[in-house]
């Protein structure tokens, strides 16, 4: 929550496949303005101390994606 130019985050440990079973205990997802503020936060002394922290919970390590958000309405 301190990493700087986050404007949001989500997470569950209630991941589920629609198939099989799924590889991944939690996910979580961070939103910033845009892919270089996001870089910038990963960059900064807390996303270095979040970055460490990494191998305390997931031992098989975390898979880090960057996306694009497409906003839509119905």
């Amino acid at each position: 929550m301190r990493m700087p130019g986050l404007l949001a985050w989500r997470y569950s440990f209630e991941v589920a496949a629609t198939q099989g079973q799924t590889p991944y205990f939690a996910v979580f997802e961070a939103e910033f303005a845009d892919a270089a503020a996001m870089t910038a936060a990963r960059a900064s002394p807390q996303g270095q101390q979040a970055a460490a922290d990494v191998a305390n919970y997931a031992t098989g390590g975390a898979i880090v994606i960057h996306y694009p958000v497409q906003n839509g309405t119905c």
